[in-house]
């Protein structure tokens, strides 16, 4: 019966030892046998190591025994294997496409090489193989051949090998990567903005300014944070102002006013580009001012708060709104800025209490802790939620108590943020309540920030709230906590 097959077997492999081993690789070449023997000595492929190799190595071995070793060997990760591995590639007699996806998955340096002089094989399923299979190991000796697959005739591998240039950083690729951004193909397009972003190049400037007229919106938005990666480059600001102003379409232009605030993330700017940004907060194109907007709240001159303050009364309930989270992100706060939020905690709208009390947080606006306090108590639960948002964000140890009493409110975010707090604040006595929310608490941003205090300041033993088991470290609760919660 199959199923007291599989206990032997597995039994066997657990046993271990000369004669145990031996029956089951001997049993790999049954007809009847070979399923539970191969499944064992996957599950148990350190102790059956060297068995599983020698069969490999073994000239004599049967073809159909030898690619069953091969999956052994490949879900057991045995590095010991791999230098027979690259003796069956030099000899042929296996398959190379196996071959490579079984050293990509043990994932040993050693591959590297053998693995790029299969780029040049003359089948595409081989080398798909093995540029799949040198993903794990892959490091700047692999630029060129990657770079000559981007003739390839394959899409699949044109893909693979861009995606696999932008892991690398790789700038001697830009020219080539340049040219397939532009083109009308949009994955291979999405893939090549991604890996010019990564390379950060200041040669792919113009290349990515282009970009940010694409019909893609994903190229566009990889075309911003490309440009911001390269930072305030020389002539960049100016190029880039340009462009946005010869942009018609609302979208487009939104994503140039982005890339132009990434450029000048904490930079004053030019008196000209402030100028033309301030002009947009004026539009009636929503698109527009939200990237004007944004670019104003992340650039680093002093004017900029005044400027988005006086602007504050004139602005439709949407627009007003806007602006309260933008002064969250300031570059340059000052008392001006917090004067307004610390008003508007007490605006009628909800909505506008809420962001001013998130901004206050993002801000680390210590002198609106006990206005926030009060907060806490507000009638709107956004309001309960973002102010117990700020607090954690202050992370005043005086507010501990505060805290503890949060912790136990019946909004699942209020509770998610205290424990925020007081992982952030010191857990003097708080202990039991992470604990307990991490065990009870239905909600999985309780139970993650209650995680982040226990992993901080240390546990006993902790449960979760799907189960009864209990965990002692760190290791196997982080291991349970992700197969649940992903």
């Amino acid at each position: 019966r199959t199923g007291h097959r599989d206990k032997a077997a597995a039994t066997l492999a657990t046993l271990g030892g000369p004669l145990a081993l031996s029956c089951l690789t001997r049993a790999l070449a049954s007809t009847s046998l070979h399923i539970p023997a191969q499944k064992a000595l996957m599950e148990h492929g350190a102790q059956a190591g060297d068995a599983v190799i020698r069969l490999l190595q073994d000239p004599g071995t049967p073809r159909q025994v030898a690619l069953r070793a091969l999956h052994i060997v490949q879900e057991a990760r045995l590095a010991g294997a791999v230098p027979v591995l690259l003796a069956h590639l030099e000899r042929g007699r296996l398959s190379q496409v196996l071959l490579a996806k079984g050293l990509g998955i043990i994932g040993d340096d050693r591959a590297q090489r053998p693995l790029l002089a299969l780029l040049e094989s003359p089948f595409a399923e081989v080398r798909r193989a093995a540029l799949g299979a040198l993903e794990p190991m892959v490091d700047a000796r692999a630029v060129q051949p990657i770079i000559d697959l981007l003739r390839d005739r394959d899409h699949g591998i044109k893909l693979g090998a861009v995606k696999l240039l932008g892991k690398l950083s790789a700038r001697s690729a830009v020219p080539q990567l340049a040219r397939l951004a532009r083109g009308k193909d949009t994955p291979l397009a999405r893939a090549a903005a991604e890996a010019l972003w990564r390379a950060a190049d200041p040669a792919s400037a113009d290349t990515l300014i282009a970009l940010l007229n694409h019909t893609d919106r994903q190229v566009r938005r990889l075309a911003a944070q490309g440009l911001a990666a390269i930072g305030p480059a020389p002539g960049l600001e100016v190029k880039l102002r340009r462009q946005c102003e010869a942009l018609v379409r609302a979208q487009p232009l939104a994503t140039c006013l982005h890339a132009l605030g990434g450029v000048l993330r904490a930079k004053p700017g030019s008196s000209q580009t402030r100028s033309y940004l301030l002009g947009l907060l004026g539009s009636s194109d929503t698109e527009a001012f939200l990237g004007a907007l944004h670019a104003l709240a992340g650039m680093a001159h002093a004017d900029i708060p005044s400027h988005l303050i006086s602007r504050y009364p004139g602005l439709d309930a949407e627009a007003k709104l806007q602006l309260v989270q933008a002064l969250g992100s300031l570059s340059l706060a000052g008392e001006q800025p917090q004067g307004l939020l610390l008003k508007l905690l007490k605006d009628p709208t909800p909505a506008l209490r809420a962001a001013a009390a998130l901004s206050l947080g993002l801000q680390r606006a210590v002198t609106a802790r006990q206005p926030l306090k009060a907060a806490t108590h507000d009638p709107h639960w956004m309001v309960r939620v973002n102010s117990t948002a700020a607090l954690a964000l202050l992370a005043d140890p005086a507010d501990r108590d505060l805290f503890k009493v949060l912790a136990i409110s019946r909004i699942p975010a209020v509770r998610a943020n205290a424990l925020l707090g007081l992982a952030r604040s010191g857990i003097s006595g708080a202990a039991s309540i992470l604990v307990r929310s991490l065990a009870r608490d239905r909600y999985p941003w309780a139970r993650l920030n209650a995680l982040r205090g226990l992993l901080q300041h240390g546990f006993t033993q902790a449960r979760l709230a799907h189960g009864d088991q209990v965990y002692k470290d760190a290791p196997s609760l982080l291991a349970a906590m992700a197969s649940h919660d992903m």
